[in-house]
């Protein structure tokens, strides 16, 4: 990736940061509504945390997975591929096993 590139990119993400820090209840119903259509896996691990966070780290959960669905939702495999829970799981174990095999250099 070349300068002009990155400062590209580093200005669409400070754009999308932006966006993201002022949502409102309008933009989560309706995004919400798309990831669950597209990729109710990815909402469905979203709606998950809620169980799991205190009151206020909730908030900044769903920014991270809005953030991460503005920045890939362009991308017309995410409306076509749905990934599906074994898919998570296969790909989180791959990282598991990655991981041990360079702390422990096999």
């Amino acid at each position: 990736m070349n300068e002009m590139n990155k400062g590209l990119a580093m200005s669409d993400m400070a754009v999308l940061l932006n966006k993201i820090d002022n949502i409102g209840p309008e933009y989560v119903n309706t995004v919400s509504a798309e990831m669950f259509q597209y990729q109710p896996f990815f909402l469905t691990v979203l709606l998950g945390y809620r169980t799991r966070c205190f009151s206020g780290g909730i908030g900044e959960i769903m920014k991270i997975y809005f953030l991460i669905w503005e920045y890939f939702s362009e991308n017309p495999r995410i409306r076509i591929k749905q990934i599906r829970e074994k898919d998570f799981e296969a790909a989180q174990l791959r990282d598991i096993i990655g991981a041990m095999c360079k702390v422990n250099r096999w």
